[in-house]
Protein backbone atom coordinates (compact mmCIF):
# COMPACT_ATOMS: atom_id res chain seq x y z
CA UNK A 1 0.00 0.00 0.00
CA UNK A 2 1.76 3.45 -1.20
CA UNK A 3 4.83 1.72 -0.79
CA UNK A 4 8.06 3.22 -2.41
CA UNK A 5 9.10 -0.04 -4.73
CA UNK A 6 11.17 2.41 -6.88
CA UNK A 7 12.50 4.90 -3.92
CA UNK A 8 10.85 8.34 -2.46
CA UNK A 9 12.80 11.73 -3.72
CA UNK A 10 11.51 13.31 -0.49
CA UNK A 11 14.31 10.28 0.79
CA UNK A 12 17.27 12.34 -0.91
CA UNK A 13 16.47 15.61 0.95
CA UNK A 14 16.24 13.84 4.59
CA UNK A 15 19.24 11.57 3.76
CA UNK A 16 21.73 14.64 2.32
CA UNK A 17 20.49 17.27 4.06
CA UNK A 18 18.17 16.23 7.09
CA UNK A 19 15.10 18.16 5.64
CA UNK A 20 12.43 15.61 6.64
CA UNK A 21 8.88 16.76 5.60
CA UNK A 22 7.41 19.74 4.17
CA UNK A 23 3.73 18.35 4.66
CA UNK A 24 1.75 16.23 6.70
CA UNK A 25 2.33 12.55 7.11
CA UNK A 26 3.17 10.16 10.18
CA UNK A 27 6.87 9.25 8.97
CA UNK A 28 7.85 13.25 8.83
CA UNK A 29 6.54 12.76 12.73
CA UNK A 30 8.04 10.20 13.34
CA UNK A 31 11.44 11.21 11.92
CA UNK A 32 11.28 14.78 13.77
CA UNK A 33 10.60 12.93 16.73
CA UNK A 34 13.15 10.95 16.78
CA UNK A 35 15.94 13.63 15.55
CA UNK A 36 15.24 15.72 18.61
CA UNK A 37 15.96 12.82 20.99
CA UNK A 38 18.62 11.73 19.70
CA UNK A 39 20.44 14.82 18.19
CA UNK A 40 22.75 15.83 21.22
CA UNK A 41 24.33 12.92 20.36
CA UNK A 42 26.24 14.45 17.12
CA UNK A 43 27.17 17.54 15.70
CA UNK A 44 24.62 18.30 13.15
CA UNK A 45 20.85 16.74 11.97
CA UNK A 46 22.54 15.11 9.16
CA UNK A 47 25.01 12.97 11.01
CA UNK A 48 21.56 12.12 13.35
CA UNK A 49 19.71 10.93 10.42
CA UNK A 50 22.60 8.81 9.25
CA UNK A 51 23.04 7.27 12.66
CA UNK A 52 19.78 6.72 13.35
CA UNK A 53 17.27 6.57 10.22
CA UNK A 54 20.14 4.65 8.21
CA UNK A 55 16.59 3.00 5.95
CA UNK A 56 16.12 6.67 4.41
CA UNK A 57 19.49 5.27 2.12
CA UNK A 58 17.41 2.35 1.10
CA UNK A 59 14.57 4.66 0.26
CA UNK A 60 16.55 6.99 -1.97
CA UNK A 61 15.43 6.41 -6.03
CA UNK A 62 16.24 4.21 -8.21
CA UNK A 63 15.40 6.52 -11.24
CA UNK A 64 16.18 9.65 -12.61
CA UNK A 65 15.22 12.77 -10.62
CA UNK A 66 17.69 15.26 -10.31
CA UNK A 67 18.38 17.77 -12.27
CA UNK A 68 21.72 20.77 -12.67
CA UNK A 69 20.74 23.30 -15.11
CA UNK A 70 18.28 21.51 -16.79
CA UNK A 71 20.28 18.55 -17.04
CA UNK A 72 19.39 15.10 -15.96
CA UNK A 73 22.11 14.11 -13.27
CA UNK A 74 22.85 10.53 -12.42
CA UNK A 75 21.61 9.95 -8.69
CA UNK A 76 23.74 8.04 -6.14
CA UNK A 77 23.20 3.89 -6.45
CA UNK A 78 20.72 2.48 -4.41
CA UNK A 79 21.67 -1.10 -4.68
CA UNK A 80 18.94 -2.59 -1.94
CA UNK A 81 15.83 -1.99 -4.00
CA UNK A 82 17.79 -2.88 -6.96
CA UNK A 83 18.71 -6.16 -6.00
CA UNK A 84 14.89 -6.52 -4.03
CA UNK A 85 13.49 -5.56 -7.60
CA UNK A 86 15.59 -7.31 -9.93
CA UNK A 87 13.65 -10.60 -8.70
CA UNK A 88 10.06 -9.40 -7.58
CA UNK A 89 8.23 -11.24 -11.05
CA UNK A 90 8.69 -14.43 -8.76
CA UNK A 91 6.04 -13.35 -6.49
CA UNK A 92 3.78 -10.85 -9.10
CA UNK A 93 1.16 -14.21 -8.87
CA UNK A 94 1.29 -13.26 -5.21
CA UNK A 95 1.35 -9.48 -4.97
CA UNK A 96 -1.06 -6.87 -5.10
CA UNK A 97 -0.05 -3.39 -5.31
CA UNK A 98 -2.70 -0.74 -4.12
CA UNK A 99 -1.18 2.92 -5.38
CA UNK A 100 -2.88 6.35 -4.10
CA UNK A 101 -3.35 9.43 -6.63
CA UNK A 102 -4.45 12.56 -6.62
CA UNK A 103 -1.51 14.26 -5.25
CA UNK A 104 1.11 16.52 -6.19
CA UNK A 105 4.30 14.61 -5.59
CA UNK A 106 7.86 15.55 -6.17
CA UNK A 107 9.41 13.90 -9.06
CA UNK A 108 12.82 16.22 -9.86
CA UNK A 109 14.73 18.15 -7.56
CA UNK A 110 16.41 21.03 -9.45
CA UNK A 111 19.68 21.40 -7.78
CA UNK A 112 22.50 24.15 -7.61
CA UNK A 113 25.72 24.41 -6.39
CA UNK A 114 26.17 23.80 -2.55
CA UNK A 115 28.40 26.19 -0.13
CA UNK A 116 31.82 25.06 0.96
CA UNK A 117 30.41 24.96 4.07
CA UNK A 118 28.14 22.71 3.03
CA UNK A 119 31.16 20.32 2.01
CA UNK A 120 32.75 20.42 5.08
CA UNK A 121 29.67 18.77 6.75
CA UNK A 122 28.95 16.52 4.14
CA UNK A 123 25.94 18.22 3.43
CA UNK A 124 24.19 17.86 0.14
CA UNK A 125 26.70 15.70 -1.96
CA UNK A 126 24.89 15.88 -5.21
CA UNK A 127 23.81 19.47 -4.95
CA UNK A 128 21.43 21.69 -2.86
CA UNK A 129 17.46 21.66 -3.91
CA UNK A 130 16.41 24.90 -5.43
CA UNK A 131 13.29 23.92 -6.86
CA UNK A 132 11.08 21.28 -7.84
CA UNK A 133 9.10 19.73 -10.58
CA UNK A 134 5.76 17.30 -9.32
CA UNK A 135 4.42 14.15 -10.44
CA UNK A 136 0.92 11.86 -10.16
CA UNK A 137 1.28 10.01 -6.71
CA UNK A 138 -0.06 9.89 -2.78
CA UNK A 139 2.04 13.51 -2.15
CA UNK A 140 5.02 11.16 -1.30
CA UNK A 141 5.65 8.32 -3.28
CA UNK A 142 5.25 8.75 -7.16
CA UNK A 143 2.72 6.70 -9.03
CA UNK A 144 5.48 5.23 -10.87
CA UNK A 145 7.35 4.01 -8.06
CA UNK A 146 4.63 2.18 -6.22
CA UNK A 147 3.50 -0.57 -8.96
CA UNK A 148 5.61 -3.01 -11.27
CA UNK A 149 5.23 -2.87 -14.86
CA UNK A 150 3.41 -6.00 -16.50
CA UNK A 151 1.64 -6.79 -12.73
CA UNK A 152 -1.38 -5.77 -11.46
CA UNK A 153 -2.19 -2.89 -9.59
CA UNK A 154 -5.16 -1.03 -8.14
CA UNK A 155 -5.36 2.83 -7.86
CA UNK A 156 -7.22 4.98 -5.37
CA UNK A 157 -7.76 8.51 -4.83
CA UNK A 158 -5.68 9.10 -1.78
CA UNK A 159 -2.84 10.90 -0.16
CA UNK A 160 0.21 8.69 1.34
CA UNK A 161 -1.25 8.35 4.63
CA UNK A 162 -4.94 7.52 4.39
CA UNK A 163 -4.21 4.64 1.69
CA UNK A 164 -4.69 2.06 4.88
CA UNK A 165 -7.92 3.02 5.63
CA UNK A 166 -9.30 4.01 2.38
CA UNK A 167 -8.41 0.67 1.12
CA UNK A 168 -9.49 -1.74 4.10
CA UNK A 169 -12.29 -3.67 2.08
CA UNK A 170 -10.53 -4.12 -0.57
CA UNK A 171 -7.63 -5.38 1.40
CA UNK A 172 -10.00 -7.58 3.41
CA UNK A 173 -11.29 -8.84 -0.07
CA UNK A 174 -8.38 -9.93 -1.75
CA UNK A 175 -7.67 -11.98 0.99
CA UNK A 176 -11.04 -14.11 1.15
CA UNK A 177 -12.43 -12.34 4.49
CA UNK A 178 -15.60 -10.70 3.34
CA UNK A 179 -15.94 -8.64 5.91
CA UNK A 180 -17.11 -4.75 5.13
CA UNK A 181 -16.69 -2.65 7.18
CA UNK A 182 -17.25 1.60 7.13
CA UNK A 183 -14.17 3.40 5.86
CA UNK A 184 -12.67 5.81 8.21
CA UNK A 185 -10.05 8.45 6.84
CA UNK A 186 -7.08 9.39 8.10
CA UNK A 187 -7.52 12.97 8.85
CA UNK A 188 -4.91 15.17 6.86
CA UNK A 189 -5.20 17.94 8.75
CA UNK A 190 -2.16 19.86 10.64
CA UNK A 191 -1.48 18.36 13.94
CA UNK A 192 0.10 19.14 16.89
CA UNK A 193 2.20 15.96 18.80
CA UNK A 194 3.44 15.90 22.19
CA UNK A 195 5.88 12.90 22.84
CA UNK A 196 6.97 12.09 26.22
CA UNK A 197 10.14 9.12 26.57
CA UNK A 198 9.92 9.62 30.88
CA UNK A 199 8.79 8.11 33.97
CA UNK A 200 5.75 10.24 33.86
CA UNK A 201 2.13 10.51 32.35
CA UNK A 202 1.31 13.49 30.50
CA UNK A 203 -1.89 15.25 29.60
CA UNK A 204 -2.12 18.08 27.12
CA UNK A 205 -4.75 20.95 27.00
CA UNK A 206 -4.97 22.98 24.11
CA UNK A 207 -7.74 25.78 24.13
CA UNK A 208 -9.83 23.67 26.55
CA UNK A 209 -9.52 20.11 25.42
CA UNK A 210 -7.75 18.22 27.33
CA UNK A 211 -5.88 14.70 26.19
CA UNK A 212 -4.20 12.41 27.93
CA UNK A 213 -1.62 10.25 26.45
CA UNK A 214 -1.46 7.10 24.64
CA UNK A 215 1.76 4.91 25.01
CA UNK A 216 3.93 8.38 25.58
CA UNK A 217 1.64 10.39 22.35
CA UNK A 218 -0.84 12.93 22.01
CA UNK A 219 -1.96 14.53 19.29
CA UNK A 220 -4.46 17.16 18.94
CA UNK A 221 -5.88 18.48 15.19
CA UNK A 222 -5.81 22.34 14.67
CA UNK A 223 -4.11 23.71 17.22
CA UNK A 224 -0.81 25.78 17.39
CA UNK A 225 1.86 24.07 19.79
CA UNK A 226 1.60 27.83 21.52
CA UNK A 227 -2.17 27.28 22.22
CA UNK A 228 -1.06 24.20 24.47
CA UNK A 229 -0.24 23.25 28.07
CA UNK A 230 1.06 20.28 28.89
CA UNK A 231 1.19 19.11 32.48
CA UNK A 232 3.25 15.72 33.94
CA UNK A 233 2.59 13.80 36.68
CA UNK A 234 5.60 11.94 37.77
CA UNK A 235 5.28 8.36 38.58
CA UNK A 236 8.81 7.46 38.96
CA UNK A 237 11.89 9.90 40.22
CA UNK A 238 13.95 10.31 37.07
CA UNK A 239 14.28 12.74 33.67
CA UNK A 240 11.48 12.96 31.97
CA UNK A 241 12.31 13.95 27.71
CA UNK A 242 9.21 15.94 26.36
CA UNK A 243 9.00 16.40 22.24
CA UNK A 244 6.59 18.49 20.54
CA UNK A 245 6.22 20.29 17.18
CA UNK A 246 3.88 20.83 14.74
CA UNK A 247 3.46 18.70 11.55
CA UNK A 248 4.55 19.93 8.23
CA UNK A 249 7.27 22.50 9.99
CA UNK A 250 10.14 20.75 10.58
CA UNK A 251 11.15 24.28 12.37
CA UNK A 252 8.61 24.17 15.19
CA UNK A 253 9.94 21.25 16.59
CA UNK A 254 10.88 21.46 19.96
CA UNK A 255 13.15 18.95 22.41
CA UNK A 256 13.22 19.55 26.25
CA UNK A 257 14.13 17.41 29.43
CA UNK A 258 13.99 18.06 33.52
CA UNK A 259 13.54 16.29 36.15
CA UNK A 260 10.40 14.74 38.15
CA UNK A 261 9.85 12.94 40.65
CA UNK A 262 7.09 10.47 42.44
CA UNK A 263 3.68 12.63 42.48
CA UNK A 264 5.34 15.34 41.42
CA UNK A 265 3.46 17.56 38.49
CA UNK A 266 4.85 19.63 35.85
CA UNK A 267 3.15 22.75 33.93
CA UNK A 268 4.38 23.61 30.57
CA UNK A 269 4.33 25.75 27.77
CA UNK A 270 6.04 27.02 24.77
CA UNK A 271 5.09 30.67 25.55
CA UNK A 272 6.46 30.50 29.36
CA UNK A 273 9.26 32.56 29.54
CA UNK A 274 10.63 31.14 32.84
CA UNK A 275 10.59 27.15 31.23
CA UNK A 276 12.96 27.97 28.80
CA UNK A 277 15.25 30.29 30.83
CA UNK A 278 15.35 26.72 32.94
CA UNK A 279 16.30 24.38 30.17
CA UNK A 280 19.29 27.19 29.41
CA UNK A 281 20.37 26.46 33.04
CA UNK A 282 19.75 23.00 32.93
CA UNK A 283 21.88 23.21 29.46
CA UNK A 284 24.60 25.62 31.51
CA UNK A 285 24.91 23.39 34.71
CA UNK A 286 25.61 20.58 31.94
CA UNK A 287 28.17 22.87 30.44
CA UNK A 288 30.09 23.55 33.25
CA UNK A 289 30.36 19.38 34.45
CA UNK A 290 32.83 20.19 30.90
CA UNK A 291 34.15 23.52 31.76
CA UNK A 292 34.00 23.54 35.15
CA UNK A 293 34.57 27.30 36.78
CA UNK A 294 34.45 29.03 33.23
CA UNK A 295 33.47 32.63 33.72
CA UNK A 296 31.47 32.97 30.24
CA UNK A 297 29.29 30.08 31.61
CA UNK A 298 29.36 31.32 35.21
CA UNK A 299 27.98 34.67 33.40
CA UNK A 300 25.04 32.46 30.99
CA UNK A 301 24.40 31.01 34.51
CA UNK A 302 23.64 34.47 36.44
CA UNK A 303 22.20 36.05 33.50
CA UNK A 304 19.68 33.12 33.04
CA UNK A 305 18.49 33.26 36.92
CA UNK A 306 18.19 36.85 36.62
CA UNK A 307 16.26 36.72 33.45
CA UNK A 308 18.50 39.12 31.47
CA UNK A 309 18.44 37.76 27.82
CA UNK A 310 20.83 40.45 26.56
CA UNK A 311 23.64 38.88 29.34
CA UNK A 312 22.23 35.88 28.79
CA UNK A 313 22.86 36.07 24.56
CA UNK A 314 26.79 37.92 25.15
CA UNK A 315 27.81 35.36 27.54
CA UNK A 316 26.73 32.75 25.11
CA UNK A 317 28.16 33.81 22.19
CA UNK A 318 31.63 34.80 24.41
CA UNK A 319 31.67 31.03 25.48
CA UNK A 320 30.52 29.56 21.99
CA UNK A 321 33.48 31.16 20.38
CA UNK A 322 36.03 30.58 23.37
CA UNK A 323 35.27 26.82 23.51
CA UNK A 324 34.19 25.84 19.93
CA UNK A 325 31.74 23.56 21.79
CA UNK A 326 28.41 22.55 19.32
CA UNK A 327 26.69 19.68 20.94
CA UNK A 328 25.07 21.47 23.60
CA UNK A 329 25.46 25.49 22.11
CA UNK A 330 23.57 24.59 19.28
CA UNK A 331 20.59 23.34 20.89
CA UNK A 332 20.81 26.11 23.39
CA UNK A 333 19.72 28.64 20.24
CA UNK A 334 16.08 26.86 20.43
CA UNK A 335 15.68 28.12 23.95
CA UNK A 336 16.98 31.72 23.09
CA UNK A 337 14.45 31.81 20.29
CA UNK A 338 11.70 30.84 22.57
CA UNK A 339 13.16 33.37 24.95
CA UNK A 340 13.40 36.49 22.63
CA UNK A 341 9.72 35.80 20.79
CA UNK A 342 8.43 36.05 24.24
CA UNK A 343 9.86 39.08 25.29
CA UNK A 344 10.31 40.92 22.33
CA UNK A 345 6.26 40.11 21.25
CA UNK A 346 5.20 40.81 17.43
CA UNK A 347 7.73 43.26 15.37
CA UNK A 348 6.16 45.38 12.32
CA UNK A 349 6.79 44.49 9.07
CA UNK A 350 9.41 47.31 8.66
CA UNK A 351 11.34 46.12 11.79
CA UNK A 352 11.30 42.89 10.50
CA UNK A 353 12.81 43.73 6.90
CA UNK A 354 15.17 45.93 8.59
CA UNK A 355 16.12 42.49 11.16
CA UNK A 356 16.26 40.30 7.93
CA UNK A 357 18.50 43.06 5.54
CA UNK A 358 20.73 43.86 8.51
CA UNK A 359 21.24 39.54 9.25
CA UNK A 360 21.68 39.13 5.30
CA UNK A 361 24.87 41.64 5.39
CA UNK A 362 26.47 39.33 7.92
CA UNK A 363 25.94 36.42 5.81
CA UNK A 364 27.21 37.83 2.49
CA UNK A 365 30.67 39.22 4.91
CA UNK A 366 30.54 35.00 5.93
CA UNK A 367 30.52 33.89 1.93
CA UNK A 368 33.16 37.04 1.16
CA UNK A 369 35.35 35.76 3.39
CA UNK A 370 35.26 32.07 2.46
CA UNK A 371 35.60 33.37 -1.64
CA UNK A 372 38.39 35.08 -0.14
CA UNK A 373 40.12 32.32 2.04
CA UNK A 374 39.49 29.56 -0.48
CA UNK A 375 41.90 31.46 -2.75
CA UNK A 376 44.46 30.81 -0.21
CA UNK A 377 43.38 27.61 -0.29
CA UNK A 378 42.16 27.86 3.18
CA UNK A 379 38.74 26.02 4.17
CA UNK A 380 36.47 26.90 6.82
CA UNK A 381 36.76 24.61 10.46
CA UNK A 382 33.73 22.61 10.73
CA UNK A 383 33.01 24.67 14.18
CA UNK A 384 32.72 26.98 11.41
CA UNK A 385 30.48 25.70 9.19
CA UNK A 386 28.12 24.41 11.55
CA UNK A 387 27.83 28.11 13.03
CA UNK A 388 27.06 29.03 8.73
CA UNK A 389 24.47 26.11 8.37
CA UNK A 390 22.66 26.97 11.70
CA UNK A 391 22.17 30.98 11.01
CA UNK A 392 21.43 29.54 7.09
CA UNK A 393 18.78 27.66 8.82
CA UNK A 394 17.12 30.19 10.57
CA UNK A 395 16.25 32.13 7.48
CA UNK A 396 14.02 29.38 6.26
CA UNK A 397 11.69 30.69 8.26
CA UNK A 398 11.13 34.00 8.73
CA UNK A 399 10.14 36.06 12.40
CA UNK A 400 12.31 38.32 14.54
CA UNK A 401 13.94 35.87 16.59
CA UNK A 402 14.87 34.05 14.51
CA UNK A 403 16.55 36.39 12.07
CA UNK A 404 18.20 38.22 14.74
CA UNK A 405 20.05 35.13 15.84
CA UNK A 406 20.72 34.13 12.77
CA UNK A 407 22.81 37.02 12.36
CA UNK A 408 24.49 37.02 15.71
CA UNK A 409 25.99 33.24 14.81
CA UNK A 410 26.54 34.54 10.83
CA UNK A 411 29.22 37.56 12.84
CA UNK A 412 30.51 34.65 14.80
CA UNK A 413 31.55 32.32 11.65
CA UNK A 414 35.30 33.81 11.06
CA UNK A 415 35.37 35.04 14.88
Amino acid sequence: MGSPQFGAVSAYEAWNGAKVGDRFNPQSIALNVLLQLQKKNNQNLVETVRSYAKILKDLLPTFNYLKTNGKVKVPPINLYLGNKNATVSNIFDKFLAIIGKGEQTKEWINLGERSIFDKILGLWEQGKPLSYQYGEGDGTVLNKSAKFEGDVYTEISSDHGSIPDRAVNLVLSELGLGVTIAEVATNSNPMTVFYLGSPAEMTVNCGGVVVADTDGWVTVVNKNISDCWVNLLGIENGTYHLVMGNSGDDSSWQYSEGEIGVGETKNISIVDKNYWYDQILRETNELLGQFGGNSNLLKIKTAAEGKSFDQLLSAYLAFRKEKKETKITIDMVNYLEKILEIEKGSVGKIELEKTRINTLSFKVLADKTALLLQRKRINPTTWQSLNYNQAEGLLTNPSYARYFLAGKIFEIVWK
